[in-house]
């Protein structure tokens, strides 16, 4: 009966292991987002783990070797971790790392860009053009009628340098500059963010443009005309002189008018 006993608790005991080897704490969820000129993303995020023993770390090392970049392997994986903007015929993923270090917490990063902007234009003038977030690749982060960005999680949006962030951003942020950021608990009825670009003024070159000239495949005939216009005006260097000449007298003082 005693033998009986220590097989079930050793028994037991292994199952418990096992369990346990397989149990990792998501310590925090970061994610950052950064705009170009138009209005596009690349989006990054990052899953910070806390792992209790080595057999958990060896077994997280071997699913990232067998998922991959496989979004719904790792869905199925762990639930959590999934691309949060956007659905994922949304999206075109860039890759799947996991990173350890050593002075603080390993993570799992996804990077990946949206197959649309994330910003749409709202006005546009010769000068300025106006662009708003899209609301609908922030889904996963509304609960019924209100925005809501969990505990542990922070969304931050890099947006292009020299743009004006127009009103306040919503829900609340801590907006440095360019660099708005989200910081879970959060919470609010909408979720806004515009800013207006300024549009480059033009400026002519010329040095860019002899450059490109002298690439083109058309440089050795500009060349070769104006050699020739150069030789014709050489050799009909007299004749046109003294047509200048001719009229310059005759449209002056100097062309022999009748004297009062």
């Amino acid at each position: 009966m005693q033998q009986r006993f220590f097989v079930i608790g050793l028994a037991l005991l292994l199952l418990l292991s096992s369990a346990s080897a397989q149990f990792y704490i998501m310590d925090r969820h970061e994610l950052s987002i950064e705009v170009d000129s138009i209005g596009n993303a690349e989006i990054n995020e990052k899953y910070f783990l806390l792992f209790q023993n080595e057999q958990q770390l060896a077994d997280f090392r071997q699913a990232v070797s067998q998922i991959g970049v496989s979004l719904d392997d790792w869905r199925e994986y762990d639930e959590r971790i999934f691309p949060h903007i956007g659905l994922e015929k949304d999206l075109i993923v860039s890759g799947i790392s996991f990173v350890e270090e050593e002075s603080s917490l390993d993570f799992l990063e996804i990077t990946y860009t949206l197959k649309e902007p994330i910003m749409e234009k709202k006005r546009e003038t010769s000068r300025v053009i106006d662009y708003g977030l899209k609301a609908k690749f922030f889904n996963e982060f509304k609960d019924g009628p209100v925005w809501v960005i969990p505990e542990g999680t922070s969304i931050s949006v890099q947006l292009p340098r020299g743009v004006e962030i127009n009103g306040l951003v919503k829900p609340e942020s801590l907006v440095e500059g360019t660099n708005i950021t989200w910081k879970g608990y959060a919470s609010g009825n909408e979720l806004f963010l515009e800013y207006s670009f300024f549009k480059q003024i033009a400026s002519f070159d010329l040095s860019k443009l002899i450059s490109e000239m002298m690439q083109s495949d058309l440089f050795w005939i500009f060349v070769a005309v104006a050699a020739v216009i150069v030789g014709v005006l050489f050799l009909k260097r007299k004749r046109i002189s003294g047509k200048i000449e001719s009229y310059v007298i005759s449209h002056s003082d100097l062309g022999g008018g009748d004297e009062d």
